[in-house]
């Protein structure tokens, strides 16, 4: 949300949201918990700089495998390749499906695919960054274009299997079973093993 305002004595913030309709901004019952004020433009850091901490994230992202979130110690969230595997593995795991009820099996869905989307449209993202940058790096663009080329097979490896996560509204009352849960967890391997690939080119 982008705050715009504030009515009540500034206890209710007027926001402009991603889900309102027509002109008319959204008021809520009271503050977020985190707030981040826009001030005046700065001086822009330098695009060489911000070009390389760009490839040291991508290699810390997928080499790391899970961060500490909210401030939990024992709130962890996997990253990277880690995660891939975990998503794989979990998958394949009939507990985590059997004799659970519907509205609990059509948000596992509905996460699963807007993640596997997800991936699918980042890892074509980064394909297009990298071949955007290369012409700046003449000594590392045959790796950079290694890896993007890695990330595109990665784009079509994910499509080869989109039918097995989908979501709950696409189905249409039939089961999400377990051999469309494997199947995706297959091609969730395969695409494992290709970042494993670009992210080594990104390294080097």
């Amino acid at each position: 949300e982008v705050a715009i305002g504030y009515v009540d004595d500034g206890r209710k913030p007027v926001c402009h949201t991603y889900f309102d309709r027509g002109d008319e901004p959204t008021t809520f019952d009271k503050w977020p918990r985190i707030v981040v004020v826009v001030r005046d433009k700065g001086k822009p850091p330098a695009r060489r700089g911000s070009l390389l901490r760009s490839l040291r994230q991508a290699v810390t992202l997928a080499t790391t495998d899970h961060f500490s979130g909210h401030g939990a110690a024992d709130n962890h969230y996997r990253s990277g390749f880690a995660a891939l595997d975990q998503w794989a593995a979990q998958l394949a795991d009939d507990a985590r499906f059997d004799g659970r009820e519907q509205p609990a099996l059509d948000r596992a869905l509905h996460a699963n695919a807007w993640t596997y989307r997800s991936l699918a449209d980042c890892r074509a993202a980064a394909a297009r960054y990298l071949r955007s940058i290369g012409g700046e790096f003449p000594a590392a663009n045959d790796r950079l274009s290694a890896a993007a080329d890695l990330y595109d097979r990665i784009v079509g490896t994910l499509r080869t299997g989109w039918d097995n996560a989908p979501f709950e509204w696409e189905l249409q009352g039939k089961p999400w079973t377990k051999e469309m849960r494997l199947a995706e967890a297959d091609v969730l391997r395969e695409a494992l093993a290709l970042e494993r690939q670009a992210v080594s080119k990104i390294e080097a």
